[in-house]
C-alpha cells in the first residue's frame, strides 16, 4: 500500500531524529526544538504565532517556542514515542522568559500576602496549577505536593505484584525508560503494585490520555507524603501514594538523587534508544 505523503514526511523526520541521537543532548535540543522549522506551521505563520503570544505577555518572540509533536511532527514522550502529530494533538507552547517569571513571581507573592482572597477558589487553583507547580526549581521536587491526582486508565491491582515489578515491566516490555534508581527499586520490591499509579496534575491533562480509549479521568486521593517516582516526559507522573511505607533513609537518598538527576530528566529515551541502534 502506498504511504500517505504526509506520513512519509513524518517518517523522514523520525529517521533523521534517530540518526541524530548519537549527538550531544544539547545539540539535539537546539537542532530539533529551539531552531529549525515547525511541523504544524510554515515560517510565516510560526512567526505570527510567536509574535502574538509575545505581545500578549509583553516579552520577546524569541522567548516563545512551539514544542512537542507540533514542533517535530511526532512525539518523543516514552508512552507515545514516535506517534505522529494528529488532529486531536495539542499544540504545546513553551515560554522561557526571566522577565515574565519575575512578574508572575510578584503576582504569587501578592496572592500569598492577601491569602488569595482576591480570587475565587477555581481561579486560585488554576493559578496554582499554571504557575506555582511548574516553577523552574521544581524539577528537584520529589513529593507530589497536592492531595489528589487525576488518573486515566486502570490501577495496578494484582496483589502478588510489587511496585518494582510494574516499573520493570514498563521498562522491559513497554520500553518506557523510567529513571527509578536501583536503590529505590529494591525498596519498592516490598511495596504492592496497588500503591503506585500514573496520574496527571489536572483533569484536562488526564483527558488527553483518556482520548486513547482508556476511560474517563478518575480522581485519586494521596497522602501528604505521596512521592513522584518518574514522569513520562509529558503530563503523566508515576506516583507512590504514600512514601511512609519506605525506609526513611531511602527517601532521603532519593531526595539527594533528584538534586543531581532532576525529575524532568527522569525519563531518558534519547540515550537509551541511541545505545540500542
Amino acid at each position: 500500500m502506498q504511504r500517505n505523503p504526509i506520513d512519509e514526511k513524518i517518517q523522514q523526520r523520525i529517521d533523521k531524529f534517530k540518526s541524530d541521537l548519537r549527538m550531544d543532548i544539547s545539540r539535539i535540543i537546539r537542532k530539533h526544538i529551539i531552531f529549525g522549522d515547525c511541523w504544524v506551521f510554515d515560517n510565516e505563520k510560526y512567526f505570527d504565532l510567536r509574535a502574538h503570544v509575545a505581545d500578549n505577555f509583553n516579552i520577546h518572540p524569541s522567548e516563545v517556542l512551539v514544542v512537542g509533536s507540533a514542533r517535530m511532527g511526532f512525539s518523543v514522550a516514552p508512552r507515545k514515542r514516535y506517534q505522529p502529530f494528529h488532529d486531536s494533538s495539542d499544540i504545546d507552547i513553551a515560554i522561557v522568559s526571566p522577565s515574565l517569571f519575575d512578574r508572575i513571581w510578584q503576582q504569587a507573592l501578592e496572592c500569598k500576602e492577601s491569602s488569595g482572597y482576591f480570587w475565587e477558589v477555581e481561579e486560585r487553583e488554576a493559578f496554582n496549577v499554571r504557575y506555582l507547580i511548574y516553577w523552574p526549581h521544581m524539577e528537584n521536587r520529589v513529593y507530589w505536593g497536592q492531595s489528589y491526582g487525576w488518573r486515566a486508565g486502570s490501577r495496578y491491582i494484582e496483589s502478588s505484584v510489587s511496585a518494582a515489578d510494574v516499573i520493570r515491566y514498563e521498562r522491559d516490555e513497554l520500553e518506557n525508560f523510567l529513571d527509578v534508581p536501583d536503590f529505590l527499586l529494591e525498596e519498592l520490591q516490598q511495596v504492592n503494585a496497588r500503591d503506585i499509579v500514573w496520574v496527571c496534575r489536572t483533569r484536562n491533562h488526564a483527558r488527553r490520555y483518556s482520548d486513547g480509549g482508556i476511560g474517563q479521568p478518575y480522581k485519586e486521593d494521596f497522602s501528604s507524603s505521596a512521592l513522584v517516582l518518574a514522569t513520562d516526559g509529558d503530563d503523566g507522573y508515576l506516583v507512590l501514594v504514600d512514601a511512609s511505607v519506605l525506609d526513611s533513609s531511602v527517601v532521603k537518598r532519593y531526595v539527594l538523587y533528584r538534586q543531581s538527576v532532576p525529575l524532568y530528566q527522569g525519563v531518558r529515551p534519547l540515550s537509551n534508544v541511541a545505545t540500542q541502534e
